[in-house]
């Protein structure tokens, strides 16, 4: 019986992964392997074998991720410091691991670098719960077995040595380009270029791959053999056994300057993955052992999650791993054309097409789920942008950086070369710049798509093929929200308050199709993909209650990435807003040719009055405590017949003593401030009488938000809570209101 080692490799993927839903003992599992392995002894030729070892395979992976719970099972402080390196840094997260425990920890506004030791004080983070169709932050939590904090403040007490960034890249036009090339440092980018990569889909060709991975071990391999075999033929040595060791030594310094070259880009996740494939492929070379494709991705991947679990949930080791199975499946056919007798050149371009296909068809389903986008043009891009960005900028840029010490003209000329290759690359993309294609996935949709992927490429009959490939086609087309979700026509407003974390974000759909956001949050991935499985493409008026950051951060990436036709703000900006958040905000709007409007100018407009809709706050009120951004709050009534809806914003004691000669009796009440001790006074709820009080606050948040005597006011009401009902949609007609929860 002969057993792959992919089969192996991935089943112990598969007990990391499931580890959350069964969640064994590490006793246990000790026990279940060592009772498999008494089987496996005894029923040698037994017809059960694979069947055994693939369970010892999933116990084996359980056993892992199980046996380093333990690191967390005491409970933090409320507040505390952690001294740890760095394992693992992406955008604003950072796994920390010390010698007494592992937590990941989220930075503001970006993470310290990996390989870093930091001195970090942090506090409770408070999570968010999955949104409909979105990734199960808790089931991620649970699985990945860490303490989620939030960093207050912290310290990098050392830096791992790595390269620096070379001085001619300075005066060259796109240097953070060829930077970005080296290091996959992308601060230095022009940001009207790195949009024009990410609508073309060629962002990916900045990134730390297999590419720039591979491209330094061939390129050692070839040096150390060339001048090996060019001494051994000088001095005459030239035999079989020295051929031997000759290829050796260059496999070796393949598999150094690839582990090098990671550790000097800070092993991000694809340079992991290909690190390790040129390792085992060398190792295998080495002892003239036969590895497919498919058993060094295995072992490649077993070997990252092994080391560490978390990674599973990495999108970057999602990506790349998704990259190179695409490239295995769907390659093949592109082998299929190439000849003998055709040049090289037209055998090199039909392995070039073919992978750029494979890649991009192997990541798909991902990007479909994660992005709710996918690039038009993607391929016709990459075929433009791959040869002139990876094959002869990035060796070029190498090649300047290592001549950077020995001879300064030498690299300057490199450098100069490369930049004019990246100027011919962007021109050619030019023409290819389109907006992505919009489309609504949700996972299972995902897990379709993966389903007809594989149906695509391994199918043996050719009409399975095509009616797997119109399918898709057709799954693809069905997502794509060209027109406005249909919506009940009874239904005159749907308002629904999205489970944002410790924070507000509520959406309004009118029954004419128009789209408002009401607030967006704190900083979340989850905002903009959720608007997009909705179908909402363009938001009709961005409200902002008040500047702060559990309200407004979310609304950065809306204005970046969705069409918005105005952002209404409470006040307008101060001397003292001067390069504060709230400024930036205000400059992104400009950016994006988006209106601003002041809340309580619109009061008499035609639109709003048309919709029932008042402002009832701030007017010209102003107040002088420190809680001033609270009270000047944006406070929305909206009538639909006889039922009302009242936005509350953050407001506190002082601003509800004005409002209650203003409002009257609402059916749903968007409690303020989150339910804190500080809103929601008896007399402003005794007028109120609310129906539904609905409570947008952050699970197991630092605040002990909602306050035990906020509820008892609010007692005779039905209190809703985004962090025990999820999302909260609430349906209005002129004669009832009617809620949905995702959780009873």
């Amino acid at each position: 019986m002969q057993l792959r080692i992919r089969e192996t490799a991935i089943l112990i993927i598969i007990g990391i992964s499931t580890w959350s839903v069964w969640q064994p003992s590490v006793i246990s599992l000790q026990v279940g392997i060592v009772t498999y392995g008494l089987m496996l002894w005894l029923l040698e030729r037994s017809h059960y074998t694979r069947l055994i070892v693939w369970l010892m395979a999933l116990l084996l992976g359980a056993l892992r991720i199980s046996s380093i719970s333990t690191a967390n099972e005491h409970d933090l402080e409320s507040d505390q410091h952690t001294v740890g390196w760095v394992v693992h840094s992406v955008y604003r997260t950072a796994l920390i691991e010390s010698e007494t425990e592992r937590l990941k920890v989220q930075f503001y506004p970006e993470a310290p670098k990996q390989g870093e030791l930091v001195a970090v004080w942090h506090q409770p983070f408070d999570q968010h719960i999955s949104w409909r169709g979105g990734i199960d932050h808790q089931r991620r939590a649970t699985a990945e077995r860490l303490q989620y904090r939030k960093a207050k403040d912290w310290v990098v007490l050392s830096s791992p040595q790595r390269i620096t960034q070379p001085e001619q890249l300075l005066d060259l036009k796109h240097g953070g380009v060829l930077w970005a090339l080296l290091s996959g440092d992308k601060s230095g980018i022009d940001p009207q270029i790195k949009k024009q990569l990410q609508q073309t889909g060629t962002s990916h060709l900045l990134a730390i791959s297999g590419m720039h991975i591979g491209l330094v071990a061939g390129c050692a391999y070839g040096l150390v053999h060339w001048v090996l075999g060019w001494l051994l033929l000088v001095e005459g040595w030239q035999n079989g056994q020295l051929n031997r060791w000759r290829h050796r030594l260059g496999l070796s310094a393949s598999m150094a300057i690839a582990i090098w070259y990671g550790e000097q880009v800070g092993w991000p996740a694809s340079a992991q993955r290909a690190t390790l494939m040129v390792c085992l492929f060398c190792l295998g070379k080495w002892f003239e052992l036969s590895f497919s494709l498919w058993d060094v991705l295995a072992l490649a991947g077993v070997c990252i999650v092994w080391v560490e679990p978390s990674m599973l949930h990495d999108l970057g080791f999602q990506l790349s791993f998704a990259a190179v199975i695409g490239i295995g499946l769907f390659g093949q056919y592109a082998q299929r054309y190439t000849k003998k007798s055709n040049p090289r050149l037209v055998n090199g371009l039909i392995l070039s097409v073919g992978m750029t296909i494979g890649a991009t068809l192997g990541t798909l389903p991902l990007c479909a789920w994660i992005f709710q986008s996918l690039p038009v043009t993607g391929v016709v891009a990459n075929l433009f942008a791959t040869p002139f960005l990876a094959t002869i900028a990035v060796p070029l840029s190498m090649l300047g950086l290592m001549l950077d010490v020995l001879w300064s003209w030498g690299s300057l000329l490199c450098f100069v070369v490369a930049d004019a290759s990246v100027e011919l690359g962007v021109w050619l993309l030019e023409p290819c710049v389109m907006e992505p294609l919009p489309i609504a996935f949700d996972q299972w949709d995902m897990v379709m798509a993966v389903l007809l992927m594989l149906g695509i490429s391994l199918g043996r009959w050719f009409w399975i093929r095509i009616g797997c490939g119109m399918f898709l086609l057709g799954l693809v087309w069905l997502n794509t929200p060209y027109y406005p979700v249909e919506k009940n026509k009874d239904v005159a407003l749907i308002a629904t308050f999205l489970p944002i974390g410790q924070g507000d974000a509520t959406l309004l759909e009118w029954e004419d199709g128009e789209v408002w956001l009401v607030d967006g949050g704190p900083f979340t991935f989850d905002l903009v993909p959720y608007l997009r499985r909705q179908g909402i493409w363009q938001i009709d008026k961005l409200w902002l209650s008040h500047p702060h950051a559990d309200h407004m951060e979310g609304l950065f990436p809306v204005l970046e990435e969705l069409s918005v036709g105005a952002l209404i703000v409470g006040r307008p900006l101060e001397q003292t807003d001067q390069d504060t958040r709230y400024s930036a905000l205000w400059e992104l709007a400009r950016e994006k040719e988006v209106p601003i409007q002041i809340a309580h100018t619109l009061q008499s407009t035609k639109n709003l009055l048309n919709r029932g809709v008042r402002v009832l706050h701030p007017h010209d009120w102003k107040v002088d405590t420190s809680d001033r951004c609270n009270e000047e709050s944006v406070v929305i009534e909206i009538s639909v017949g006889e039922k009302r809806l009242l936005l509350m914003g953050d407001v506190e004691e002082d601003a509800e003593r004005e409002l209650l000669d203003d409002v009257r009796k609402v059916d749903v009440l968007k409690v303020a401030h989150h339910g804190s001790r500080s809103s929601s006074s008896p007399d402003l709820i005794a007028l109120l009488q609310p129906t539904y009080s609905v409570i947008s606050v952050g699970v197991n948040n630092r605040f002990a938000h909602p306050h035990p005597e906020t509820l008892w006011t609010l007692r005779d009401s039905k209190i809703l809570r985004t962090d025990i009902n999820g999302t909260i949609e609430i349906q209005f007609t002129p004669e009832k209101v009617v809620t949905f929860v995702d959780k009873p």
